[in-house]
Order: structure tokens, then sequence, then C-alpha cells
């Protein structure tokens, strides 16, 4: 009781005489009420009188993440310290038995527990004085009158005053400042942040944000206390178990004769060097951890057993308890895996199960195949290749860098993927790549991810593989021969003369001259040596997926000489055929490298490709850039909700199936996405959508703003109704707004089934104008050889279009209906409440370089593009998520 009473005089005296060292003058802003006077803050938790001016009282509570608040008692918070001594005493006992740091651990614990108890002591003098806080005489008071725990506010809530609890945000921007606003709030710099206070807080033995995953920066006020698989300031919260084993990693100052059991040599042990000696010693079915130093670089290697079994097979213990392979250090960099030739993370054993696996905080980096990179050579293989059937796979946090992510063929159930970036994945063999395949995965979550220019590469046009890398051989050469198309113009090309050259960089200057001379007026061609590898880039076409130059050919000439895209300069065919000669390209039939092959945008390649066999798919918050074809195809429906598409030739697609459809058609929601800029496949492609949906059973579309094409007058679907399989049943759009599309609604096709229910589709309060000045172009084309709009429901539509108003709409082909004006519609479709009308928004014509002019930064939108890639756990920026951009750009709509 003396240490009570002591404690207890100490707080009065302290609220009495210099009561800023413990109420600052902050005013919290919450939902319906607001605090005034924050109390204290101890163990992680901030505690306040709140007044609710509903009720017009005050009671005691602890403020959470993102000023939510939570009533609590004292005999409760007094019963959450006493678990917290509880598990100290269970630790204090573990290591009684242990003979490592014993004493410093037993030490340090101890203290940790008389701060606990004295913490109970305080909590009675806080609630002791919120009893007595008066919440009213702080609203009303004046400076310098107000009791010293009122904050300087001298006016009602809703004045213009700075410290108002409730701000008025800027109504055409999120914040534009540089700080990291996932990272606890406003912390007090005069008081240390339990993530960086050098102190193990929640006692699970590692210590701040360089070691606890339990953290989310620096200035993250809670180091633990939330159990895995919660969010703490929007990142997963993973915490060890008592039987964890941590296992460190660093290329930098690893060994691997250490045990890795220390993140840093401490004069006994240190951290491992390689990926396979780190991932050699992960237990099956524990929930080890497999920890890289951030910062550092693993060029070649991948997560593989240096003994059996090999790689990798580690099951985490439960989705509560998973094997994480995640990230440590002072760096806010991932560490980076690079240069790989084998998917880093390849689990492709379809007998096998494994269960419970995160990886997070990595960097994969392809660098083979990124054409900047000194070992380029066009060989890409993804960074998780999965074909294993298992439960909880969690990838957090990653950054996938020319490369991208498969999981296939075997059952996974429970996948997500959060808060990553997976940019720039292609095929140099003209084969199909997407940033991401699944298939067969049962329940799968994509949430606040970026996904950038994946299926394609605009970086170079051509790829010629060399049989030959000796440049004296090419030195023989003094009348070479070879046929190049650019822009579908064939040029043979002879009198090559290499013998002079000594290196192959000088070859490539040979063929670049060649090139360049034979092509007259056009803008020049580049031609570099990589590894084994000619790369050619051109500028030729008018637009950025310009198909610009194509593949050698044989000479067609009537000049003799050598082919040089002969099978000893280009093809090289190999006594041993193997596949490691013929990076990426070899082909077992021919027993030959193929070659001239080219990256350009395919309607094959997409960003994210979800087969037919999954289920259970939803896609929130995620950012959809400059795609070869499709941002996403969900074939087998799901919820797709408040997701940013931009320049992609098509949004996307859902129920559009192959062979096996999902029996009976898809189901989900379409909600609040916003769709800008389709951008063209191919000059010869311009058949550019915002949004498919096909072959549906039951699905919402509400409140999307699907707008306009990167290039006008080039075509385009705003919203496409497919017809394929079973065709539509129980279609709605609703609240949608449809703008500057030449066709704002079409249906496909001719044979297509709408007549499954008695109404099929349902259009109601949708905004829909057509700036298509061809009068081909229809505000609603409704393609059928039969007129099947009975089945159609439209109410409420707002209809513009600048063609002959005579022509705006649709139906059929040869019904004597294929055109119409706004009143024979309206008329045909008993839509007594729709309205012809050009609706004036108040700036729809903003994009991605307008949002960042608005934030004082850069107004391009490669500007964009690099930040929206540098997002991370430790440089997360909220107005480069999809929820800020979406609000910028609705409301440019006056959404």
């Amino acid at each position: 009781m003396g240490r009570n009473r002591s404690y207890f005089s100490y707080f009065i005296f302290i609220l009495l005489l210099s009561s800023a060292q413990l109420v600052s003058a902050e005013r919290i802003d919450l939902t319906d009420s607001y605090a005034i006077g924050y109390v204290h803050e101890f163990d992680g938790a901030r505690y306040a009188c709140i007044y609710n001016p509903q009720t017009e009282q005050s009671s005691f509570g602890r403020l959470l993440r993102n000023n939510r608040w939570k009533s609590v008692s004292q005999r409760g918070e007094r019963t959450r310290l006493k678990r917290k001594i509880t598990k100290l005493r269970k630790r204090l006992r573990t290591l009684a038995r242990s003979k490592r740091n014993r004493r410093a651990k037993q030490q340090q614990l101890r203290q940790k527990r008389r701060f606990f108890r004295e913490q109970k002591s305080n909590l009675a003098t806080y609630f002791s004085w919120c009893a007595t806080f008066d919440p009213i005489s702080c609203q009303l008071c004046a400076t310098p009158n107000c009791p010293s725990y009122c904050d300087n506010d001298s006016q009602p809530p809703g004045d213009s005053d700075d410290d108002d609890p409730r701000p008025t945000p800027s109504p055409t921007a999120p914040p534009s400042d540089d700080k990291d606003d996932s990272q606890g709030g406003n912390q007090d710099p005069n008081i240390p942040s339990e993530c960086s206070d050098g102190i193990d807080n929640d006692g699970d033995g590692l210590i701040d944000w360089e070691y606890d995953l339990g953290c989310t920066g620096e200035a993250d006020t809670t180091e633990g206390g939330i159990t895995t698989g919660n969010l703490d300031n929007g990142w997963t919260v993973f915490e060890p178990s008592e039987d964890t084993q941590v296992i460190y990693v660093s290329s930098s100052a690893g060994d691997d004769s250490w045990s890795g059991r220390a993140p840093e040599w401490n004069g006994i042990d240190g951290p491992k060097k390689t990926l396979s000696a780190g991932y050699t010693e992960l237990r099956e079915g524990y929930p080890d951890w497999l920890l890289l130093k951030r910062g550092d670089t693993w060029d070649g290697e991948i997560f593989e057993r240096t003994s059996q079994p090999t790689p990798p097979r580690s099951s985490g213990r439960s989705a509560l308890e998973p094997l994480v392979i995640a990230t440590y250090g002072k760096s806010s960099q991932r560490p980076i895996i690079q240069g790989f030739e084998r998917a880093p993370f390849r689990i492709r054993n379809t007998s096998e199960i494994v269960n419970n696996v995160a990886l997070v905080g990595l960097h994969f980096y392809g660098s083979l195949l990124d054409p900047n990179s000194p070992d380029f050579n066009g060989t890409g293989v993804l960074a998780v290749d999965r074909l294993t059937p298992g439960d909880f796979f969690h990838i957090e946090d990653c950054h996938f860098e020319y490369t991208g992510i498969q999981i296939s063929s075997g059952a996974v159930h429970d996948f997500t993927l959060r808060r990553s970036i997976i940019h720039h994945n292609y095929s140099a063999s003209g084969g199909h790549a997407q940033g991401m395949y699944l298939s067969n995965v049962q329940g799968a979550l994509l949430e606040e991810n970026v996904f950038d220019h994946n299926g394609w590469s605009s970086e170079f046009d051509l790829l010629a593989f060399a049989g030959s890398t000796d440049a004296t051989q090419w030195a023989t050469i003094n009348n070479g021969r070879f046929r190049i198309e650019v822009d579908g113009t064939p040029y043979d090309i002879a009198n090559v003369d290499f013998s002079s050259v000594t290196t192959m960089d000088e070859t490539a200057v040979i063929l670049q001259t060649a090139i360049n001379t034979a092509i007259i007026g056009s803008n020049p061609v580049d031609v570099s040596w990589h590894h084994r590898v000619f790369k050619l880039t051109a500028n030729v076409g008018t637009q950025e997926r310009s198909i610009d130059l194509s593949m050698f050919q044989p000479y067609q000439g009537p000049v003799a000489g050598t082919d040089i895209n002969g099978q000893h300069w280009l093809m090289g065919p190999y006594d041993e055929p193997d596949e490691d000669n013929c990076p990426g390209h070899y082909s077992r039939s021919t027993q030959v490298c193929s070659h001239n092959t080219s990256p350009d945008p395919t309607q094959f390649n997409h960003n994210v490709y979800i087969a037919s066999g999954s289920r259970g798919i939803s896609a929130v918050g995620n950012i959809f850039l400059r795609a070869s074809a499709s941002a996403i195809q969900s074939r087998p429906g799901g919820n797709l909700n408040n997701n940013f598409f931009f320049r992609n030739p098509g949004g996307g697609h859902v129920g559009r199936t192959s062979s096996t459809p999902v029996p009976g058609g898809v189901e989900g929601t379409f909600l609040n996405n916003v769709i800008l800029e389709a951008d063209i496949i191919s000059p010869d492609r311009f058949d550019t959508k915002g949004f498919e949906f096909a072959h549906i059973k039951n699905f919402l579309v509400d409140g999307n703003i699907v707008a306009r094409t990167h290039y006008p007058n080039t075509g385009g679907n705003g919203i496409q109704l497919g017809g394929s399989h079973e065709g539509i049943k129980d279609l709605t759009l609703s609240n949608n707004i449809i703008y500057d599309w030449d066709w704002p609604i079409i249906t496909c096709c001719e044979t297509a089934d709408y007549n499954s229910f008695p109404t099929t589709v349902r259009l109601y309060n949708n905004d829909i104008q057509s700036f298509g000045a061809d009068n081909s172009h229809k505000v609603i084309h409704v393609k059928h050889n039969d007129d099947y709009t009975s089945h159609f429901e439209f109410s409420g539509n707002t209809y513009w279009s600048n063609a002959n108003q005579t022509k705006w709409f649709r139906i059929g082909q040869n019904l004597g209906l294929s055109e119409l004006s706004f009143e024979e519609w309206t008329s045909h479709l008993g839509e007594s409440s729709a309205l012809q009308e050009q609706v004036a928004y108040p700036d729809p014509n903003r994009s991605l370089d307008t949002y960042h002019q608005s934030l004082g930064r850069t107004p391009t939108v490669e500007a964009v593009y690099g930040k929206i890639r540098e997002q991370s756990k430790y440089n997360w920026k909220k107005e480069y998520t999809a929820e800020s951009i979406n609000s910028y750009m609705r409301e440019g709509f006056g959404r």
C-alpha cells in the first residue's frame, strides 16, 4: 500500500502543477464524439477521458489505432496487465532452465514485471481523475483561464482553429506530405516509441522494428499485443510462438558455419550467409522464422535445402503459427534475391502438401530479364512457382520485378496477396506471361497490390539469340546477309562485313549500321549485345505499343553471301542440347534454340489471370496499370471492388471462360472501381474495353466510373456484355458513369442467350455518355439476331451522344430496329424515366498526371508509376493507394 500511496500522491502533484507532462493539448477526432485531454500512455495504450456530446457524459477508455475508441473499466485493464505479468513469469521460468544470457534476461524481465505492477497502481489515479474531469469547461473556457488539462481552443467544435477536432480535408486531393501515414500516428517525439526504445516491450525476445515483425515501423507505438493474422496499421501481424526458432541470414555479414541464431556476430555466433543454409535449418511443422537482412542481396540463390527434403517443402504448424520467411535489420530496403535461373520459391510436387507458409517483405528481381541489367540475357522465370497443394499461403509486402507468381495444378486453399508490387514480367520468347496466374485456388484475396506493365516489354522490340558468342568467328564473315521487317516492310540487307570485329559489342555495332543504312528516312534502330543476345530497339512507330521490328528472316534478294540468320549464327544447334544453352528458348522438337523473339503485347498476356477452376476470389483496393491485354481476368467471377485501372487495353472480364466454364455461370460484385484511359494492344487491334461481363449467373455492377480511351476515336466499348456458354442470367448495372466511349454499352454476340430469366439484365440510374462523332457508334448497341430487349429492364438512365440523334441506339441486325432515336428507344423499352442530357461533370478529364500535380509533384504519369512501385511496409504512402487515387478521380465526376 505504501507504494500505491506514493504513486497516487506523485501523480496528483503532477496533475496539479505539471500537467503538461501528463496531459497534452491534443483533441482526438472520433467518429461520433471527441476527446479533450489526452491523459497518459503506457504499455502501448493511450488513455483519455472521452466526452460524448450526444449523451453529454464523459467516460474513461483506451484509444486504439486509427482513432477507434474502446471503453474500458479499471478492473478490465488491471486484468490485462495481470496477464502480461503472468506471461513474464513463464518466461522467467523458461530462462531459469537456459544458460545463454540467463542473468541479463532475467534482470530485464524482472524490471519489466515491476513496471507493469507500477502501472496497475497508476490506473486508479487516472480513473479518479476522469471522474472529476469537466469536459464542458474545456469546451467553453477562454485562454488563459482554462484548466491546465484543457487545450487552448476557445471555440466550440466546427470552428476554423487549427486544433479543431474535425479538420476539413482538401476537396481535390489527399494529403501531400511525404510522411509515412501507416506507422504509429501522431507519436510525441519526446516519448520513445515502443518500436524504437531498445526494450522488448511484448516479451517475445525480439526488440524494436529492426527485429520484431509486430512493428510496422520505427514510429509504431505498439510493439506487440496483437495476435497473428490481425492487422496493425494495415499490415498483417506475425508473432512468434514459444517454440519458434528464428534463423537469421545475411549475405554481407553472415557465415554458413554459424548457427544463424543471432542477427549479428556477437563474438560467439552470427547469421547464416546463404539462403539454402538458412532454409535448411527450418523444421517441418513448426512456426519457425527465416529472416533475411534488409539491404542485402543474394545473386542466383534460391530457397532450397542442402539435405533432404529438397526445395522448399517445410510447412508451418497452422495459419496462426505459420512458417515465415521475412526480414530484419535497420535498413528500410527489402532484401533482394536476383539473377535466379530457377524460381527462388519453387514447389512443384503435386503429390505432397505444403501448409501454412508466409513470405513477407522480400524483393525478387529477375535481373536476367531486365534489359537494363548488365546480366540481361532474356531468361525469365517466375519467383514463386507453386504446383503443390496446401492450406494457407500468404504473400505480403513483396516486390516482384521482371518476374511473377504462378499457383496452379494442386489445389491451394486460402491464398492471400497483400500490399505487394508485381511489374514488368514478360516472356522474351514470345510465350504467354502474366504478372500472376492462379488456377485451382480455393479462396484468394488480392488486396492493395500494384500490378504494372505485365505480359509485354516496351524496352526492346526484338531479341536475336546468337549461336556463336565468339567474335573471332563472326570476323570470318565479310559478306553477311539477312532480311528484317520494320513496321511490316521487309528489307533485304547484304554485303555486311564483320571482318574488323574483335568483340561482340563491335559485332552489334556492325548490325546496327547495316540496318540503319538500309532503312532510309527512319529513326535509328539500336542494336546492343547482352551476354548471348542481340537486343534491338526502335522508335519507328507512332504509338507506344507499335510492332516496330519483326523477326530476322532468310535473305530473299539476288546477292550471294552468308546467311547470318542461319543455325550457326542466330540459332546455334548443339551436339548435346541442353536447356541452359538456350535460356528460355529451347525446343526439344527441333533441338535448336529458337530465335528472333519479340516481347510485344498480345491478347493472351495479362496483369492477373485467374483460371475458371478457382473459387472464392476477392480483389479489393488494387492498382492495375498498363497490362499487355487485361488488367485482370477473373474467369470464376468473385468480388472486384474499389480497384483503380489505368491504360489497360481491357480492364478485364469476369465469367468469360474456355472449354471448362463455371457450371451455371459466375456470381459476384463489381463495385466502386475506377477505369480510365483504356489503351490499345497494338496498332492493328483497337478493341479496347472498360470491362466485360459474360457467363453470368448473378452479378451486381454498381458505383463504377468507366471513362474514355487513351487514343480517341480508335473504337472502344465501355461495358461489354458477353454471351459465351450460358449467356447472362440476372445481371444488374446501377449508378455507374460510362463516359466518353464510342460504344458505352454493347452486347455480344448475335446468338447470345439472354432469355433465361424473365428479366435478365437490369440497367438503373446510369450515366451513359458517348462522344464518338461517327454515326456508326451507338450509346447502346444490343447485338442480337432476335430482339431480346424484352428481357432487359432500363430505368432512370441518362443518355448522350455527339452522333446524329436519330442513330443513338441499335437493336439487332435485321429487325428494322437497327438504328433508333432517343424517343424510339425509350418507347420501345418503356423507359419513361430516362433523360436525354449531356451531364456537366466538374472535371471529367482528370488523369494520373493531374493527380500528381495536385500533390505538388512532377505532373507526369511516369512519375506516378515510379512512386507507386516504391510502396513498401517502411515507405507506405496513402496518396499512392487506389483509395486515394479513386477519391480524386471521383471528385472530377462529382462523386
